[in-house]
């Protein structure tokens, strides 16, 4: 079991870069906010692979943070999603501004770091 502060610095390290990968700017006007797998996703073929690439980054977390099987199978699926849809031109750039995986995977990560901690809080 992981110490309550390892598994705050680890959900704030997975915070922080969904934050980056999803929403790190703003388009004027129309208020849609994208990050760096939106911006990488416009290269073609060079972007997708490296967005599925950084999604490791959450499974690597989820290791720190001692996460169930369960937790690095739902970070794949969000990956390969991510991935797959992102490979179709426009429409695939399109979704990958909505999808925001990254984000998907750090709450999930969230609520896997709540259930640890709450469950060894009864102890």
């Amino acid at each position: 079991m992981k110490d309550p502060k390892q598994l705050k610095e680890i959900q704030m390290r997975a915070d922080s870069f969904a934050r980056l990968m999803d929403d790190a700017i703003e388009i004027p006007v129309l208020g849609i906010r994208l990050g760096w797998d939106s911006i990488l996703g416009f290269i073609p073929g060079v972007g997708d692979v490296a967005g599925l690439l950084a999604h490791g980054f959450l499974v690597v977390q989820a290791k720190r943070a001692g996460a169930r099987k369960r937790i690095y199978l739902w970070l794949l699926w969000y990956a390969l999603i991510d991935f797959i849809v992102g490979t179709i031109p426009v429409l695939g750039d399109i979704f990958d501004i909505f999808w925001k995986s990254n984000r998907r995977g750090a709450a999930m990560l969230r609520k896997e770091i709540t259930h640890q901690t709450s469950k060894n809080s009864t102890f």
